[in-house]
């Protein structure tokens, strides 16, 4: 009997017992899941894939290397995946394309093409990746299980007063320790619980303006490299354009996300006290400011405390900045933040009454 190694996919096991990553098969050579994916795609006649990779869905990318047959076409949106994929059966009728998404954003970004696909009747497959099972319910990066979804449905319907948001990042494991992304990259995590306020109040969100930011979709890329072991690892690369891409669009998602927000709240950017921006770089948080006209009295970075971790950047910022009484009770914030290959958004918020939790710990390696 041969062993298969199993991808982290959404059939995982939903055993409450420890879950194993082998099985056994018949005769042969050890085979991945993704592996016998990829060979029953091929057998029902998929010669093309379209989509977007993306870390749950990266097992089957990494299968579709041993199929030469299947050609892979990667789109700079999900939804622009779908559309290839009818335009395809357009051109070849008895065509059966796949289309892959990876989870979270990788799916929903996708919902406008799916609908095209169903109301036109074009035959596809599409695969979406999930986080594995033992991960539901822990906030777990992208997941889409049951619960996230409930919380959501929960908060927009009005059934809820009060949401508990936690975020975390765990960048180091994802670079290698000889690239030169690793020396500015770090781990964190961070909570904090949100409100509805009284009907009396003007406390509260008063603009805000989200937009893709597919124009960096290629700045970062996800490799499999040697993990030393005799395996491998999955590791985020910066691809050599990401300079450019970074030059290219930096500016005008700050002034669509900033300007969207500040007409939905009628207010410019003098009406706001204090700025929060990302700080995924040294740099970052003084260019917007810059690019804003915002005075330097009024906008901080936390890149010396703590470089980038990712998601936990803006809560982050957010605390120190109240804590050392820049902002308080009544102030406009404004709010802004861009992720490569997902999106760019801008907020501007009416403070509230606000409690801090305890001083954060200095990082690990500072102690």
């Amino acid at each position: 009997m041969a062993r298969v190694q199993l991808a982290e996919l959404a059939a995982s096991p939903t055993s409450h017992e420890e879950e194993s990553d082998e099985r056994e098969v018949g005769e042969g050579a050890p085979v991945r899941c993704a592996d016998l994916l990829v060979d029953v795609l091929e057998r029902a006649g998929v010669d093309v894939v379209y989509g977007v990779p993306g870390g749950a869905i990266s097992p089957i990318y990494d299968a579709l290397v041993d199929h030469p047959r299947i050609r892979v076409v990667h789109a700079r949106h999900e939804t622009s995946a779908i559309f290839m994929a009818i335009g395809h059966t357009r051109v070849r009728p008895d065509a059966l394309p796949c289309i892959l998404l990876t989870s979270g954003p990788g799916v929903t970004n996708a919902v406008t093409g799916l609908a095209a696909v169903l109301s036109e009747g074009v035959p596809a497959i599409v695969i979406g990746g999930e986080v594995p099972r033992s991960k539901f319910g822990h906030r777990a990066l992208q997941e889409g299980s049951p619960e996230t979804k409930m919380a959501a449905s929960l908060l927009a319907g009005g059934g809820a007063r009060r949401a508990l948001v936690v975020v975390s990042t765990s960048n180091s494991v994802q670079v290698l320790d000889d690239d030169t992304i690793g020396w500015f990259v770090g781990d964190g995590a961070g909570a904090f619980v949100v409100e509805r306020s009284g009907s009396d109040s003007d406390a509260g969100v008063v603009g805000w303006k989200t937009i893709n930011s597919v124009g960096t979709n290629d700045m970062f890329v996800i490799r499999s490299v040697p993990s030393g072991d005799g395996g491998t690892r999955l590791c985020t690369v910066a691809d050599e354009s990401a300079g450019a891409m970074a030059r290219d669009t930096a500016e005008p998602y700050l002034r669509a996300c900033v300007d969207g927000a500040l007409t939905m709240a009628s207010m410019s950017v003098a009406d706001v006290d204090f700025w929060i921006f990302n700080t995924p770089n040294a740099w970052y948080a003084d260019f917007c400011a810059r690019a804003l006209g915002v005075a330097e009295d009024r906008y901080h970075s936390v890149y010396p405390r703590y470089a980038n971790i990712g998601a936990v950047l803006m809560p982050a910022a957010l605390y120190h900045a109240l804590d050392e009484g820049r902002i308080r009770p009544g102030d406009a914030i404004g709010m802004y933040s861009v992720g490569s290959s997902s999106t760019a958004s801008a907020l501007i918020l009416r403070v509230g009454q606000v409690a801090l939790g305890p001083y954060p710990e200095r990082p690990a390696s500072a102690q």
